[in-house]
């Protein structure tokens, strides 16, 4: 073996002993980046988090460029809320008969987006936000 292998087993043996193989413990920020043009997300579902299997729940986080937007989208089968970790986030939320809504949200603030709701939010600060979000289902 090589000597960077070595290493690099050493390191990966030094992380289980620090962290431990917990079940119910996920290390959501080392999860793998999902980039989007507006960021970056990571998240947890049943591929990653063997827990959530059979849970019907997922959750992810985005880190919001200044003033760059999360793509509009919508989850047919899920409802969303959205927590912000930091900073001041527009949400804008369209439900049934085409009714917009547009609000802004910040640090501390807790957003709801019922199922089939197209949604999308926006940075609206000079630096980075950053926004968490569970399902119940997993996406």
């Amino acid at each position: 073996m090589n000597r960077l292998l070595l290493f690099f087993l050493f390191l990966v043996l030094i992380f289980k002993l620090s962290y431990g193989n917990h079940p119910y413990l996920y290390h959501l920020t080392s999860s793998a980046p999902i980039p989007f043009s507006g960021g970056v997300l990571r998240g947890a579902n049943q591929e990653v988090f063997p827990i959530l299997t059979g849970q019907f729940g997922s959750v992810y986080y985005a880190i919001l460029k200044p003033n760059a937007i999360r793509n509009p989208h919508w989850h047919p089968i899920a409802w969303e809320f959205n927590y912000v970790i930091s900073g001041r986030v527009r949400w804008t939320i369209v439900g049934p008969q085409n009714k917009h809504d547009s609000f802004e949200a910040k640090t501390g603030d807790l957003v709801f987006i019922p199922q089939g709701y197209f949604h999308y939010f926006e940075n609206i600060d000079d630096k980075y936000d950053l926004v968490l979000w569970p399902y119940l289902i997993q996406v």
